[in-house]
């Protein structure tokens, strides 16, 4: 008894003698007239016929290896998908290395700006305070004309200092735009090893499809394939 499917390799005939295998199907389709205790035993996976375990009139039972289905193109995709977990692993740690090599320099570096910017702005305070000062000395010539200049020029260099120190503040803090990165890095490698990982999960699931097992103990009444025979999707 042949029944093609669209989508599936049929692959023997079982005719049941002990348990009707709608009970007990793992998996496989089933097909068939429950009543005349025949149903066609197929597979998910569409291939070619590597290795048949049976034959025509031998009895089988539930479990029982009936036929192997070629694996090396899955196998292939499995070892790609493996290729991609490790590599995805691998961004993975690389991104979170970056990120907190990253936030930890921004930190110390923010750090450093603050204290130095803080430290020029004493120093202005400071230098306001002395150029203060020295203008009523001049005006009451109690201090030279070079002396006076001096003070002026101090007062401008530490003003000077607080604008460079505060723009050195302002890098530091932007570096933390560098931490934003790896975080992006880590959300794509993270998304790139969700993918892998269930296309590898789909990988063993249609592995086990190549291995075609009685659903139910019956004795094998037919037989429409031979090893190495290949069948794709649409059978004719």
């Amino acid at each position: 008894m042949i029944r093609p499917n669209k989508w599936f390799v049929s692959v023997m005939v079982l005719l049941l003698l002990l348990t009707g295998c709608t009970a007990q199907k793992t998996g496989q389709e089933l097909t068939g007239v429950v009543e005349a205790k025949e149903v066609d035993v197929n597979t998910k996976v569409p291939g070619r016929i590597v290795k048949l375990y049976v034959q025509e009139g031998q009895q089988v039972k539930a479990g029982d290896l009936l036929a192997k289905i070629d694996d090396e193109d899955l196998k292939a995709k499995e070892a790609q998908a493996l290729a991609g977990i490790a590599a995805a692993n691998g961004d993975i740690a690389k991104a979170a290395a970056g990120s907190k090599l990253s936030a930890d320099s921004t930190a110390a570096a923010v750090q450093k700006a603050e204290a130095a910017l803080a430290k020029a702005k004493a120093d202005a305070e400071l230098a306001r305070k002395t150029y203060e000062r020295m203008v009523e000395l001049h005006k009451a010539q109690a201090i030279s004309d070079q002396q006076m200049d001096s003070a002026e020029k101090d007062y401008k260099a530490a003003l000077a200092g607080v604008a460079a120190a505060e723009g050195d503040l302002a890098n530091a803090r932007a570096s933390r735009l560098q931490v934003d990165v790896y975080q992006a890095d880590m959300q794509r490698a993270e998304a790139a090893l969700a993918k892998a990982e269930a296309d590898l999960q789909q990988v063993k699931i249609n592995l086990k499809e190549t291995n075609i097992k009685a659903p139910c103990s019956g004795t094998i009444t037919s037989l429409n394939v031979d090893e190495a025979r290949w069948c794709p999707p649409a059978c004719p």
